[in-house]
């Protein structure tokens, strides 16, 4: 509609003077001598046809001005795979109402400085910008791109917080597309808090007006996220189902990179269910398509992946060169978190061969680099993982500790679900050690944890641990309560874990 309008503009409103001109001087000789004879309409008919193409001209102008612009947002890829949306100064412009100018610039400034410092990845100074801006001039933009530069600082509570008065925001205004993408972005949020129930009815909302508003690209992007959902949950066959359809989506607007994402979650949801040689085409096709699109990290992701399979292939010698070519590739790409990654997954590789040392290497070189450049989710993992080697090597002692870090760094980064896995671990070796009041504390600790987050799948694990606990000390009220509980969310297995 909008080119159409365009075209009239284009068309009709030179032409209207253009006709009144040549009718005006239809007499003229030099106009009988010329072909605009040919064309000239003689008065008064000739006035009249020029009053409507003036009039449509003008019409057209005005339908035009105050034809709705819909706003255009830019989806972020994080290492792990997470699409985050973010807003622009185009979209901020269209925002600004009755403010006064100069609060208006000013708001607008600061949106741009916090653009700048994204892009350059100084996300502290960027949310700081953000900040300021919406100091100014409440705007969805703003809070759009705040929430995304909270999640980048793995600052969860802070981006959940932010992303619900955006949210809250849109929703007053009557903002569809705004409210989806906050809706999307909250879910993500979720997601790493470890709220699998509210992350999904937040992507279906956001699927669901995605869809209806024809945004196509973000509709996929927002049911391919629902897939990793269920794969977080341990329910790889529903992940398919979702992983499969947005696939078909991007296959049919021919977005390469996408169809290359696509085929990784879905090389992931095999994995899952130890269909080794099904995932290893999707990943090698991911694989193809990343290097069709030139993009480096991505197909530094895929041969890592690659690298996965030979490794629970027991081909370790294979593994480690396709770790090591994914290795180059994100030095070369200029990316300090895939990189960690990779030697991360090498240190993987050794511990599953037993050769401890060299894993240890590996995941202490991880750290190095995730604590140069402040990844705390990262070191966060690379201490779970020091700490299951030593694990492995008897040295509980040491185990502790990493896990122990891994824990306070999961705490101060919010990511509670995590902090509940990692306290399942420690109170695996209190259990062991007979160290009973440590191992009920820390499973008391992750059953509430489990349960502010709503999140089932973590409680089936903890009164699993604490049915274990109880049946050794005999506690015979507390095991009849935990064991009345399991028995209604259906997950008895009567194993500490």
């Amino acid at each position: 509609m909008k080119i159409f309008l365009s075209i009239i503009v284009f068309c009709f409103t030179p032409a209207g003077p253009f006709c009144w001109f040549l009718s005006s001087h239809y007499e003229a000789e030099w106009i009988k001598a010329s072909v605009l004879r040919e064309i000239a309409v003689q008065p008064p008919l000739g006035i009249y046809v020029a009053i409507f193409l003036t009039l449509i001209g003008i019409i057209a102008s005005i339908l035009l001005y105050n034809f709705p612009t819909s706003p255009t947002f830019d989806t972020i890829k994080e290492p792990s795979g997470d699409l985050l949306i973010m807003s622009s100064a185009h979209n901020l412009e269209a925002e600004f109402e009755d403010a006064a100018s100069e609060i208006k610039r000013a708001a607008r400034d600061y949106f741009i400085a916090g653009e700048r410092d994204f892009a350059e990845e100084h996300y502290e100074e960027a949310s700081k910008n953000y900040e300021k801006s919406l100091g100014k001039l409440e705007t969805m933009s703003a809070y759009l791109n705040l929430c995304v530069s909270f999640y980048r600082l793995d600052s969860f509570d802070a981006a959940q917080l932010i992303a619900e008065k955006g949210l809250a925001m849109a929703r007053k205004k009557g903002h569809e597309l705004f409210e989806a993408v906050f809706l999307s972005n909250a879910a993500l949020v979720y997601r790493r808090q470890g709220k699998p129930g509210q992350a999904l009815e937040h992507l279906r909302q956001a699927a669901s007006i995605f869809e209806r508003k024809n945004h196509v690209h973000n509709w996929a992007n927002t049911i391919g996220t629902i897939g990793f959902l269920y794969l977080d949950e341990g329910r790889p066959e529903d992940a398919l189902v979702e992983l499969n359809k947005a696939l078909k989506i991007h296959q049919d607007l021919k977005a390469v990179g996408n169809v290359g994402s696509s085929q990784l979650a879905i090389g992931n949801a095999y994995f899952d269910l130890n269909k080794l040689d099904e995932a290893l085409v999707a990943y090698q096709d991911a694989l193809a398509n990343f290097q069709r699109k030139g993009t480096l990290a991505e197909q530094a992701g895929a041969l890592g992946n690659i690298g996965g399979i030979y490794q629970n292939k027991g081909d370790f010698d294979k593994a480690l060169e396709f770790f090591e070519n994914s290795l180059q590739l994100y030095r070369k790409a200029g990316s300090p978190i895939g990189e960690a990654n990779t030697i991360g997954n090498m240190g993987g590789a050794y511990s599953r061969q037993g050769r401890f040392q060299e894993a240890i290497k590996q995941y202490s070189d991880a750290l190095e680099i995730q604590e140069a450049i402040g990844y705390k989710r990262g070191q966060a993992a690379s201490y779970w993982s020091l700490g299951q080697v030593y694990k492995k090597m008897g040295r509980n002692k040491e185990a502790l500790d990493c896990y122990q870090k891994s824990l306070n760094l999961n705490r101060k980064i919010e990511a509670k679900g995590r902090a509940a896995t990692v306290l399942f671990d420690i109170g695996r070796i209190y259990f062991e050690g007979d160290d009973i009041a440590n191992a009920l504390k820390t499973q008391s600790e992750a059953l509430e944890i489990a349960r502010s987050l709503n999140n089932v799948r973590l409680e089936r694990v903890a009164l699993n641990n604490l049915q274990a606990i109880y049946s050794r000390t005999g506690s015979n009220k507390e095991l009849l309560d935990v064991q009345k509980r399991l028995t209604e969310i259906g997950g008895a297995n009567n194993k500490k874990r």
